[in-house]
């Protein structure tokens, strides 16, 4: 049994200053399913918020609220954009 994967690059414009980065993306592909994943290298360095037991919901979505790059008034501010020559 062969574990198998790719490394390749992916440039975005990051929410910091929205100046290019790269970033590594592994491509893997499960030798008992083959199915299919991409992974983001850089992503391990990045806060976890599982949890284990019950979790109250309202204090998770209160706790990361702030943070959240996907809410209404950071989404434009907090999430990375596609470099122009592919979507202007």
């Amino acid at each position: 049994m062969e574990f198998r994967k790719e490394r390749s690059t992916a440039e975005l414009l990051s929410p910091h200053r929205f100046g290019r980065e790269t970033q590594i993306v592994e491509y893997r592909e499960d030798p008992l399913t083959g199915s299919h994943s991409r992974i983001n290298v850089a992503r391990a360095g990045r806060r976890k918020q599982a949890q284990r037991g019950e979790v109250d919901l309202s204090q998770v979505i209160a706790s990361t609220k702030g943070d959240c790059f996907f809410c209404p008034p950071n989404i434009e501010q907090r999430t990375p954009k596609f470099l122009p020559q592919i979507c202007p």
